[in-house]
């Protein structure tokens, strides 16, 4: 008796016909406006969350920065055994120089960096050839979404961001 599905039993066309079927490739108009909708659906879903983020990311970079160059200052200071002087004149600048300012100082504005970024302090620091600072000094720096961190100085010398 003859199975059904033997090879032997069936035309030679009706295997052409499924090699025809089978060795078609690509994808339909269907397929591929299926896949758009379901990335246009996801990437809706996850862009209000990319942009408060990016609004993080700015802010602990801005952080980093004014950290990172105050604790430049103070090895300049310790590094050259002179004073060196971070002020703040106004809102999003700082300046930096070593005493006596006879250098032009180095004058970073904030914004250049991270435009929504701004910035305040409530002193000027110097630091002393021995690295330490001559008061206790907070920075604060905010993004457009209302974060705020705090950079602190204390007499030590340490620079801490919180």
């Amino acid at each position: 008796m003859r199975r059904p599905f033997d090879a032997g039993t069936h035309h030679p066309c009706i295997f052409a016909q499924l090699a025809r079927l089978t060795s078609e490739q690509g994808f339909s108009v269907f397929d591929l406006l299926t896949a758009i909708a379901i990335i246009a659906i996801l990437a809706t879903i996850a862009l209000p969350n990319m942009t408060q983020e990016m609004a993080k990311y700015r802010l602990n970079g801005a952080a980093r920065q004014i950290a990172g160059e105050l604790m430049a200052a103070r090895m300049k200071a310790v590094a050259q055994s002179r004073n060196v002087k971070v002020s703040f004149p106004g809102d999003n600048v700082y300046e930096i120089c070593s005493e006596p300012c006879e250098d032009e100082p180095k004058i970073i504005n904030i914004r250049d960096s991270y435009k929504d970024i701004t910035m305040s302090a409530n002193s000027n620091i110097e630091f002393n050839a021995k690295g330490l600072a001559s008061d206790f000094g907070t920075i604060n720096v905010s993004n457009s979404k209302g974060t705020t961190k705090s950079i602190t100085v204390a007499i030590t010398g340490r620079v801490k961001i919180e």
